[in-house]
């Protein structure tokens, strides 16, 4: 029993066999298309839990795939046998094509043991410079449909942006309440001495200086109360868009 476990558990760390295919050229220089292929062999390399074949075996392939056609087999019977033959699950293959100022790159992710096509990716770009991402991007769509997992998602508008509209609305306002709520502290701290003092005139403050101190009170208590609202409204607001 153990020994059956432990064969189970190494057959499980194998990495899984991936063959890379000459990609088409279509309007490109045959160079382009090595390129991109070494691209996608060096950039699938890089997992350990895929083994690319080596250019040898994709040698092999050619001659393997020459005599099949030669047979008169379709493209899914080929491919399905070319990969079963070196013991590969998946076979990478596609195009690179130059349509104006585009170039556009596409991959096709065959498995060998349903003898279909199972995924179908593009990369598109007007320059070299941003053509390498895009592949590489599709790249990691089409190994995590061969690993089953799940590729990182793009990064939206929204993710880049930080907070949306609707939680800095909230912020903003929580900010101008807390403000507006403590000048209403300060108004109401400056009018208290003069509005409680009960001394008589003259020693204490005129009718004059007790309605401004009146009037400063109130005005203390408006910004306080709407203070506290705006405060209140702003805080659920930042809460409904940052809390889960």
């Amino acid at each position: 029993m153990l020994s059956l476990l432990l064969l189970s558990s190494l057959a499980a760390a194998e990495p899984l066999k991936v063959l890379v295919l000459d990609l088409q050229a279509e309007n490109v220089p045959e160079s382009t298309a090595r390129i991109v292929r070494d691209e996608i062999a060096v950039d699938m390399s890089r997992d350990d839990r895929l083994d690319v074949l080596s250019t040898e075996d994709l040698r092999r392939v050619v001659s393997v795939e020459a005599e099949r056609k030669a047979l008169g087999c379709d493209e899914q019977t080929c491919l399905a046998e070319m990969g079963q033959a070196l013991g590969a699950r998946y076979i990478v293959h596609g195009s690179v094509a130059l349509l104006g100022t585009t170039t556009i790159i596409h991959l096709n992710l065959f498995d060998t043991e349903a003898s279909r096509s199972v995924a179908r990716e593009t990369a598109e770009a007007k320059s070299a410079d941003n053509l390498l991402p895009e592949l590489r991007s599709a790249l990691a769509r089409v190994r995590s449909r061969m690993l089953g997992a799940p590729a990182a998602p793009a990064m939206t508008v929204q993710d880049d942006a930080g907070f949306s509209g609707l939680a800095v609305v909230g912020g903003v306002a929580g900010g101008v309440g807390l403000l507006t709520l403590g000048a209403g502290v300060v108004l109401m701290g400056l009018a208290a001495p003069t509005f409680y003092d009960v001394t008589p005139p003259p020693e204490g403050p005129s009718p004059n200086d007790r309605v401004a101190a009146q009037g400063q009170g109130q005005l203390g208590t408006g910004l306080l109360l709407g203070g506290a609202v705006v405060g209140v409204v702003g805080g659920a607001l930042l809460a409904l868009e940052v809390l889960p």
